[in-house]
């Protein structure tokens, strides 16, 4: 990642966080767009297709993610298989780091956030909740932030393995896949836009850094190589 795409990820934490935080009015807004008030409820949240392709977005990173670990235990097994044991790394460190730990083991255990279908302002009986205001159960609403967001946005690493070739390509299909999984939470009522956004923002640090070290270290092996 470049000096200007790094400043670029910065600036975009920075700014959903401000944004949000000033404005936390803006999740209600937008929550609203897809609200029915007629019928009570979230329309899109009964939609069978598409609740089917919210299925399909939610299983998507484990197909990714399980095989990868299952294969760096075996490279761990058997050091003489010839595996990428480097982008298994990368890959598996940083969905359990991000999706994984901060996102499911940290935030959302101690986050009692209602869910805006759960909110009074959509039929539900909760009082709304803005971002930056911790609850009082554990695993309670569980609203704040969003899993799928998270773990949408994290397939941005296998595509940033992808090959040169391909990878701009493989990086704005697996955006554009975070993007849609992002707005079916929100049409669902399940999400606000800021658990989605800073779900998200979330992967996409751990990835950078993650993205980082794997360069290092893959140049340093490089590197390595030609002294030999």
């Amino acid at each position: 990642m470049t000096a200007r795409a790094r400043l670029t990820l910065l600036f975009a934490v920075l700014g959903v966080v401000a944004v949000l935080g000033v404005w936390p009015g803006l999740d209600l807004a937008v929550s609203a767009a897809a609200f029915d008030p007629a019928a009570g409820r979230f329309p899109a949240a009964a939609d069978p297709a598409l609740k089917g392709l919210r299925e399909v977005f939610r299983i998507l990173p484990h197909l990714i993610f399980w095989p990868a670990l299952v294969a760096l235990i075996v490279a761990a097994l058997r050091p003489s298989l010839r595996l990428p044991r480097r982008a298994l790394i990368f890959l598996v460190a940083t969905f359990a780091l991000g999706p994984g730990l901060i996102v499911n083991g940290v935030v959302k255990t101690a986050w009692d956030r209602p869910r805006p279908r759960d909110v009074a302002t959509f039929g539900g009986a909760a009082p709304f909740q803005p971002w930056w205001q911790p609850g009082t159960g554990w695993f309670a609403n569980r609203s704040f932030v969003s899993g799928e967001a998270a773990s949408s946005a994290w397939m941005l690493a296998p595509a940033a393995l992808t090959p040169p070739p391909w990878r701009a390509l493989a990086l704005a299909g697996a955006a554009s896949y975070a993007a849609a999984t992002a707005v079916l939470r929100v049409v669902f009522g399940a999400h606000f836009l800021s658990d989605v956004l800073l779900g998200a923002l979330v992967s996409l640090t751990v990835v950078w850094a993650g993205w980082r070290w794997y360069r290092r270290a893959a140049a340093g092996a490089l590197g390595s190589a030609e002294g030999r």
